[in-house]
């Protein structure tokens, strides 16, 4: 009966999605004073685009991202559904190695968020978060040794501002972001001791807050990055540390994460 259900309820969802791609190709076409009508239409094309995403279109994905940040910047009051919108579509751009536009998008948002919830604000940390992950994945700035440190003091920044956020059980994700983040730039400029501290950092960040009662994909993505750093240090290299994170983190995958998720099919 469950199975039955779920079935319907995916095959409702994939519906909806198809009739919105649908209108949000007509809606292409339109000019501006043709949207006025269309204010709350954008929030539609959030979700759709978000759900496509994590259905593995994310093709799809981006063309409804785009079209939703053209009606907000079009819209005068939807003004604070710009930033989210623009970390969804960099988001998707990011995940196409589209990193330039990804980048765009991340600096217009923090942007935002300075000007709209100030310099100290959650939010401010994730936008940045999300800007700081782009540039940390483009070759134009991991290659060069000025613009590698700007990542860095970027990365320990953030880090530098999750402390009020730990108090509340909700915003553990941030710290715990923050620390794999920087485990992943010192694993990628080949300082395995200082990103084996930060990965078991996030990872016990994790294990010691409400994620861990679900088994959340999050410690399933930090297991795989431990996993990785025991696998490339030339010294202290423990192959039976590694398989054991590995297995618990397929273990989380295969049950959290859809089939056509890159993460799912690379293990």
């Amino acid at each position: 009966m469950e199975a039955r259900y779920s079935h319907t309820i995916k095959y409702r969802h994939s519906t909806i999605a198809i009739h919105t791609l649908e209108l949000a190709r007509r809606i292409e076409l339109f000019e501006q004073q043709d949207t006025i009508g269309l204010k709350s239409t954008h929030l539609l094309f959030t979700a759709v685009g978000t759900y496509l995403r994590r259905l593995g279109r994310p093709l799809d994905a981006r063309m409804l991202c785009k079209l939703m940040v053209k009606l907000s910047r079009w819209s005068n009051d939807s003004e604070k559904h710009l930033k989210e919108e623009l970390r969804i579509l960099g988001r998707v751009s990011f995940e196409l190695v589209k990193y330039d536009e990804a980048e765009h998008c991340f600096e217009e948002a923090v942007k935002l968020y300075k000007q709209q919830d100030g310099e100290g604000h959650i939010k401010m940390a994730h936008a940045l978060q999300d800007l700081a992950k782009v540039r940390q994945n483009n070759p134009k700035y991991m290659d060069d040794k000025t613009s590698q440190k700007n990542v860095e003091q970027l990365l320990l920044k953030i880090l530098k501002m999750t402390p009020d956020f730990h108090k509340e059980d909700e915003n553990k994700y941030t710290i715990t972001y923050a620390l794999h983040q920087l485990g992943r730039f010192y694993q990628d400029t080949g300082d395995f001791d200082k990103a084996h501290k930060y990965f078991r950092q996030s990872l016990d960040e994790i294990k010691s807050g409400p994620l861990v009662h679900v088994q959340h994909v999050d410690i399933a993505i930090v297991s795989t990055n431990l996993a990785r750093n025991y696998l490339l240090r030339d010294d202290g290299r423990d192959l039976k540390a590694a398989l054991e994170l590995l297995e618990s983190a397929w273990t989380i995958k295969k049950e959290k994460m859809p089939k056509t998720n890159v993460s799912y099919q690379l293990g």
